[in-house]
């Protein structure tokens, strides 16, 4: 089983998308172009190594709360 290797591609994949993806949709990019398969852990940690703001949170839970009350 060969070990998985970040490398410069998998870094450019990541500031390409970072400004509008979440990290998981980073990883299955990741995984399409480069073949490495990596979680959403991971990326996180190298968008914030690269100093990259952190994904937006996807808060579509909230307006349905709000709504119900």
């Amino acid at each position: 089983m060969s070990e998985r290797r970040w490398d410069e591609r998998c870094s450019e994949i990541v500031r390409r998308m970072a400004e509008h993806y979440h990290d998981h949709e980073i990883a299955v990019a990741i995984e399409a172009e480069t073949g490495e398969r990596f979680r959403r852990r991971t990326v996180a940690e190298f968008r914030r190594l690269a100093g990259l703001a952190p994904c937006r949170r996807n808060d579509w839970r909230r307006r349905l709360k709000v709504r119900r009350r």
